[in-house]
């Protein structure tokens, strides 16, 4: 009988971790969609800065393209400006699905 609340318990704290690892998972996506709606209006208020004002138009200097996580890749031009961001990467991600994973052997 012990042994079976033990392993009931165990099984409660895992799913307890999936789900806490679940909603990690889903903050930093927002985080990264908050990111690159930030960087994309900084983007469009410089450009509308250039062509308004003739102000010059700075390169993007705010990451190197060595610290862009996996799936936000950037490539550069041979003046040294990025190309653009291809977005976070979100087909066969590691992480598992929404639905819990079944912890019953």
């Amino acid at each position: 009988m012990a042994e079976t609340r033990e392993t009931d318990e165990v099984i409660a704290a895992a799913r307890d971790i999936w789900r806490r690892g679940q909603l990690l998972i889903d903050e930093a996506k927002t985080l990264r969609l908050a990111a690159t709606r930030a960087r994309e209006k900084s983007r469009a208020v410089r450009a509308r800065m250039t062509s308004e004002h003739g102000l010059p138009h700075w390169p993007d200097l705010h990451v190197r393209s060595d610290q862009h996580p996996v799936g936000e890749r950037r490539s550069s031009s041979v003046s040294g400006r990025p190309l653009g961001n291809q977005g976070p990467h979100t087909s066969g991600s590691a992480h598992p699905g929404p639905e819990e994973p079944s912890l019953t052997a």
